[in-house]
């Protein structure tokens, strides 16, 4: 939630897909991040397929961040629907981002996903922590992640370096 500003600006409309009730959960912090940058911050009232939709169209929502399995199914019932949707930005969150995945999203919207850190306009598709596991999941078949040595030689796995992230075709 650190670099949400690089995605979103001051006036843009958030709909947040994720609890906000908890303190410190990934909804709260979305949404005090959203906050500060002064986005509008819309939450469905339930998290039902119909209610979001008609959320995202009735507000012209600009940007929406959820796990990549409920902006993929917004997006497949939108597009079955009829309904037109103003995403600019997705940001997903939550769950490793599978390849059929990204393509769905990319089909339902009608725009470019780009990768984990990817600036650009269309879809962002973005690595972070979950509670599934207690790591960042990053899109490994786009970059390549690689620890080096202060002289940037590539360092064993297990060793302590720094980390290098390279964009494979972008």
């Amino acid at each position: 939630a650190l670099n949400m500003q690089k995605f979103l600006r001051p006036g843009d409309k958030l709909m947040l897909c994720f609890t906000t009730k908890e303190p410190d959960n990934i909804g709260e912090l979305l949404l005090r991040a959203a906050n500060r940058i002064g986005v509008t911050v819309l939450i469905p009232e339930d998290m039902r397929w119909k209610s979001m939709l008609a959320l995202a169209f009735k507000s012209r929502a600009t940007a929406i961040s959820a796990p990549p399995f409920v902006v993929l199914g917004l997006s497949k019932l939108a597009r079955h629907t009829n309904t037109p949707l103003f995403f600019e930005n997705v940001i997903t969150v939550g769950y490793r981002c599978s390849n059929w995945i990204i393509e769905g999203i990319q089909k339902g919207l009608d725009c470019q996903v780009w990768g984990c850190f990817g600036p650009g306009s269309g879809a962002l598709v973005s690595g972070f922590t979950c509670n599934q596991e207690p790591v960042i999941h990053l899109r490994d078949e786009i970059f390549d992640f690689e620890i080096v040595d202060a002289a940037g030689n590539v360092l064993p796995d297990g060793e302590s370096g720094y980390v290098v992230i390279t964009p494979r075709n972008m």
